[in-house]
């Protein structure tokens, strides 16, 4: 019932294409400001059903409510600064599907640009030497991804570049981004509530899952470190007890 107050609540505080940013805090605080609930849940629930499509762009989270112009007529659209996501909701077959791609408008900004003139004897329209065409890496689970890793014998995320360089910047023991790592797997492989989710870059999606603090498992403590929260505290012991059956 409490996720479908929240969708209900959203759709006032969505711009006018059904957009907002994907923060559970700043969700909360709109809808349920005098309650005690945690949204983050909420939204993943919405988001399991296909009521809600969760996309990036250039790295940051939004959320996208389906259907939302279908059921809203605005006479007067405001501008926003919630960009769009690359495709439309009729081309979204699988509920909760993270699309990657840049900002601009819909799928006219993602293509690549036109050939110049061709001189010389090469046919009109050939692509210039030099410039192959960029191919777009399609999104897949995360099951697959783990099995391509092993395939070609590389490290799935211990040596991913962006990943360490956040670790080493920031001090974060490793042993926490490691309990996240295995969060981050019960939740996207098979029977994890997140399995049907689909994701071009599954490396960089972890990284935006340790930077944002997406399962809110540690905290910075008043010295200077880092300390696992109730959360935190509550998954670890879940995995340990899982890594000792």
């Amino acid at each position: 019932m409490s996720a479908r107050l929240l969708f209900i609540g959203i759709w006032n505080f969505a711009d006018d294409n059904g957009n907002l940013q994907r923060s559970a805090k700043k969700v909360k605080m709109q809808v349920f400001p005098a309650d005690s609930v945690d949204c983050e849940p909420l939204i993943q629930e919405l988001i399991a059903h296909g009521m809600l499509i969760e996309y990036s762009v250039n790295g940051d989270l939004f959320l996208h409510i389906k259907g939302f112009k279908k059921h809203q007529v605005i006479n007067r659209p405001s501008k926003s600064n919630i960009p769009q996501p690359s495709i439309n909701d009729d081309s979204l077959s699988v509920p909760g599907s993270i699309i990657d791609g840049k900002e601009g408008k819909g799928k006219e900004e993602d293509k690549d640009p036109p050939s110049p003139p061709s001189q010389g004897g090469d046919e009109p329209g050939a692509p210039s030497a030099g410039k192959p065409k960029r191919e777009r890496q399609p999104a897949i689970a995360l099951k697959t991804f783990l099995e391509k890793c092993k395939e070609r014998g590389e490290k799935a995320i211990s040596e991913h570049k962006p990943l360490l360089t956040y670790v080493e910047d920031t001090q974060l023991p490793m042993d926490f981004v490691n309990l996240a790592w295995m969060e981050f797997k019960r939740r996207h492989l098979p029977e994890g509530p997140d399995e049907r989710r689909l994701q071009a870059d599954w490396r960089k999606h972890f990284v935006n899952c340790v930077t944002k603090g997406w399962y809110k498992l540690w905290y910075a403590s008043a010295d200077g470190g880092y300390a696992l929260t109730t959360v935190g505290i509550q998954a670890q012991r879940l995995h340990e007890k899982r890594e000792a059956a």
